[in-house]
């Protein structure tokens, strides 16, 4: 009985592993789209339009992490640096995203004007944000309140709120 349950939690493990190759290309099609789309100054349909095409990347988590830390640390510029961590923070909330929105954090980038500069204080403070809600034990959405306190585990395992 123990060997037929551990032979079908490493089955289970080794099928999510192949799940998540599998969603890379998916997930690198999805963000080639979302950079061929324009970035006009401004909150518009186009910015809109971004979102959505980066909202398609909740479906397929594990390949949005991976094919998200390609284009984050190498070919975004910082608004689009912004958007990419505001849609991982928002939609995926998983250790492997805890640990690239880390990543990000820490990842100071010297601005070469006071636009620049801004910006990339968005995508820390997306990337702070992003931390801070998979760290939360609690769920707050309407009036719908899930219980919290140090008995209840977070979101994602290891990652803590600070107070």
């Amino acid at each position: 009985m123990k060997r037929s349950a551990l032979l079908m939690s490493c089955l289970l493990l080794i099928s999510a592993a192949a799940q998540g190759e599998d969603d890379l290309p998916s997930a690198r099609s999805v963000l080639e789209r979302y950079f061929a789309m324009p970035l006009p100054a401004g909150l518009d349909k186009a910015f809109q339009a971004r979102v959505a095409v980066l909202a398609e990347l909740k479906t397929m988590p594990q390949g949005a992490v991976l094919a998200s830390e390609e284009v984050l640390f190498n070919r975004a510029t910082s608004g689009q640096r912004n958007e990419i961590a505001s849609a991982l923070a928002d939609y995926i909330h998983t250790a492997e995203c805890a640990r690239l929105l880390y990543r990000v954090l820490k990842d100071v980038r010297e601005p070469q004007d006071k636009q620049a500069f801004q910006e990339e204080v968005l995508v820390r403070s997306s990337a702070v944000l992003g931390l801070r809600r998979m760290a939360r034990r609690t769920d707050r959405s309407g009036f719908k309140r899930d219980p919290q306190g140090p008995d209840f585990e977070p979101k994602v395992q290891g990652v803590v709120p600070c107070r």
